[in-house]
């Protein structure tokens, strides 16, 4: 435009008029806008003025974009580099649990290589969890889950794995992809394991003290009737000396029956429980007891199945045993309250009474071996309770106010039968 401005002004081509524009009128010819000097000079002026900030914008632009690119690889190869260094595997998976992305540990931990993903890009299904997987449930509420998986290597060694899956969204707040973090744990479940052996030596040692000191005190009692029956051979004696012997002697069969029960079935015994059932069992069982007498009890069970793997009969132990000792801090009457529900990847079943309630140095105490608030209690009991909970990978919280009561809740792993 500015050229032709130009060569018009110059006479150099002929301006061509459009009378739809208006034209000024000087001594009866027409005059032309393009004629005009100071006309010409602005309209060059401002395209020139326009070309110049096109381009300084279209460069500044360029520039930044340019500099944004080299930032964005800069922190995607310190992030690669910080990936390698802390050793763990990360996965990006699809709504279809198609991989989008694997890192190099990751690949190598599962033996995966490009060929083989393009040949069966469903590779990771067993891996991932299938349908009833995680990373399902997660694109479903998209909860952050953390879980254990376990994996034979290609030298024969099992390795175990913690995995976290994590969802990734969108502006929407929807998920649309999952992460999952997985970090090889097999050390430091070695470590555990020889710490839990250290520990289990540890405990061996005060049960061995405690059981020398409860078996000894039925044994003095014995030994001191038999020393007196040599001195006072009468039939009255004798008749009262075999009441007392076969009471110390049924006491040292019942501490060590209790002992016995500490020594539990390992997991290759284990099978599939469903929770609701074994407190439906247990709840039948203490309707039973003589000392349910002056108490009420009230359940409320989830509707769905809640699902673990463990021992079966040890669980019933566990729900028996503590609503036994629910309905003994009740003796005048009261209620209990047994409820199971889900919670997340959890399994809680708490048995609540309206007893007399415990102080929180009676509470810090209850798992301690041959520690009891009963007259006659072995304190076994609750010893061996929370060590078949910590066995099936649990745990027991307790709650107690003196004068209110005390809720205690058993805590299991929301599993499937496969361990």
């Amino acid at each position: 435009f500015s050229v032709m401005a130009f060569l018009e002004m110059s006479d150099i081509i002929e301006h061509y008029t459009l009378t739809i524009f208006p034209h000024g009128d000087e001594g009866g010819e027409i005059s032309h806008a393009a004629h005009k000097t100071l006309y010409v000079c602005s309209v060059v002026g401002l395209h020139f003025i326009i070309m110049f900030l096109t381009a300084y914008f279209t460069t500044s632009i360029t520039d930044r974009l340019r500099s944004e690119e080299r930032h964005a690889r800069v922190v995607g190869q310190r992030l690669k580099r910080v990936l390698q260094a802390s050793g763990a595997g990360f996965t990006i998976l699809d709504r279809q649990l198609r991989p989008l992305w694997l890192n190099k540990q990751i690949r190598k931990w599962l033996g995966l290589t490009d060929q083989v993903l393009k040949q069966s890009p469903n590779i990771l299904t067993k891996w991932i969890g299938g349908d009833e997987g995680p990373a399902v449930k997660t694109f479903k509420d998209g909860q952050v889950r953390v879980i254990e998986r376990q994996r034979i290597g290609s030298d024969g060694n099992k390795y175990i794995f913690q995995v976290t899956v994590a969802p990734i969204v969108d502006n929407n707040g929807d998920v649309y992809q999952v992460v999952e973090l997985v970090q090889d744990t097999t050390e430091q479940k070695l470590l555990e394991t020889k710490m839990m052996h250290s520990s289990k030596m540890a405990a061996l040692g005060v049960m061995a003290a405690g059981v020398a000191h409860e078996i000894g005190n039925p044994l003095a009692s014995i030994s001191t009737r038999l020393r007196l029956l040599k001195e006072q051979p009468d039939e009255g004696f004798l008749q009262e000396s075999i009441e007392l012997l076969e009471k110390e002697i049924d006491r040292i069969s019942r501490i060590l029956h209790g002992v016995s029960q500490i020594a539990r079935p390992g997991k290759s015994q284990w099978s599939s429980c469903e929770i609701n059932s074994i407190v439906r069992e247990t709840l039948d069982m203490l309707r039973l007891d003589r000392r349910v007498k002056n108490c009420r009890i009230e359940s409320d069970l989830n509707d769905a199945m809640l699902q673990t793997t463990g021992s079966r009969d040890e669980l019933l132990q566990v729900f028996l045993n503590l609503g036994l000792n629910a309905l003994e801090k009740m003796p005048q009457g009261g209620t209990l309250s047994v409820r199971a529900k889900a919670a997340q990847d959890e399994i809680k079943v708490s048995f609540s009474d309206t007893g007399e309630g415990m102080s929180e140095e009676v509470v810090s105490k209850i798992f301690t071996p041959f520690f009891s608030t009963k007259q006659q209690g072995l304190g076994l009991g609750l010893y061996i309770a929370y060590n078949i909970i910590n066995a099936h990978d649990g745990r027991i919280e307790v709650k107690s106010k003196v004068g209110v009561g005390t809720i205690i809740t058993v805590i299991l792993p929301v599993r499937s039968a496969k361990i």
